[in-house]
């Protein structure tokens, strides 16, 4: 029934819907309950109460198709809303399902950041964060959005805030922000380091990435070590910018000499990596002047990294003038 589609996502809407709902209702429900665009090139399965009978819909270019099945035996086996996972999809190109999840939970807290938005704030948000569209940015201010996480993480336990924290990706900036604002909320040191590989792969902006600074990382500052080697060579643009971003905390009391090969030794060519690549050794040239200056002087770092950083560092009042005179001098 399937393979005939060439969509680059297929999407189960958790639970029951009335498919009584013809093209327009099911589009509707797509728009308006999930916040999903209709019109790409996705399909997506609703399944009736009785579970004997399912529904596609699928936009194909010129107009939509909509599929109806009704098996004469038996039942479909239909994830519930508490059930909502990734599962593995059969062919292989179209490797996941992913889940439509309206739980009660993850809508309410949707709805409150939506209640939350600031016009004039997601606009200015929008310009500083030129990779996201503006559809996926709400406007909640930050000192807002960290105190309802502070509200949230009292009831961490609950189903709804699980629920939220497993339903991977998030559509919104603001929905990533409070994922973050809760996982530097934790106490507990393993489970911190759960939740933010489960996270990381699914952040897609560096305001996410470098806001999230969670504490209890440095109640074992050699085994976060360990992982920070691990986000650093996982290949994954934001668990990397994520890995030096917690490094550049190394440059203070945790320091040693480590650190900075650490941070030398990571090579790409995406933007947001190179760019706190060249933050990072600008701040080490402010807190450790010496030992930066000779990472900077054996040239070790890749040409635009090398000279970012000493831009970012000439441009800083941390740093006296004859250093950045002397670094003007390392430029290549």
């Amino acid at each position: 029934m399937l393979n005939d589609f060439q969509a680059d996502h297929v999407y189960i809407a958790c639970g029951y819907t009335d498919l009584r709902r013809g093209i327009d209702g099911l589009a509707s429900v797509v728009e308006s309950q999930f916040h999903l665009d209709p019109f790409s090139r996705t399909l997506f399965l609703f399944c009736g109460r009785r579970s004997d009978r399912i529904k596609a819909l699928y936009f194909e270019g010129d107009g939509f198709v909509l599929l109806y099945k009704r098996l004469e035996n038996g039942s479909f086996r239909w994830v519930t809303r508490a059930e909502a996972q990734e599962l593995e999809f059969c062919p292989p190109d179209r490797s996941v399902v992913e889940m439509l999840n309206s739980s009660p939970g993850k809508a309410e807290i949707e709805n409150a950041l939506l209640s939350m938005r600031d016009e004039g704030y997601a606009s200015f948000t929008a310009n500083l964060t030129p990779n996201l569209s503006a559809s996926d940015i709400i406007g909640v201010r930050v000192p807002e959005l960290r105190r309802y996480a502070r509200s949230l993480f009292k009831t961490a336990d609950t189903p709804a805030v699980e629920r939220f924290l497993g339903c991977l990706p998030h559509r919104y900036l603001e929905e990533n922000n409070l994922h973050a604002f809760i996982i530097e909320q934790l106490r507990d040191y393993d489970e911190c380091i759960s939740r933010l590989d489960d996270f990381l792969p699914h952040v897609n902006n560096c305001a996410t990435c470098d806001m999230m600074k969670p504490k209890v990382l440095f109640t074992r500052p050699k085994e976060t070590l360990a992982h920070i080697d691990r986000w650093l060579s996982s290949g994954s643009t934001y668990a990397v910018r994520f890995g030096l971003c917690i490094l550049m905390r190394y440059l203070g009391k945790y320091y040693d000499d480590t650190i900075l090969p650490r941070a030398a030794s990571v090579r790409s060519d995406e933007y947001y990596v190179k760019m706190m690549q060249a933050w990072f050794f600008a701040t080490a040239l402010t807190k450790r002047y010496d030992e930066a200056l000779a990472v900077i002087s054996s040239r070790s770092l890749p040409p635009w990294v090398h000279n970012k950083a000493i831009q970012k560092a000439r441009e800083s009042r941390m740093i006296p003038d004859e250093r950045k005179a002397e670094l003007s001098a390392y430029k290549i």
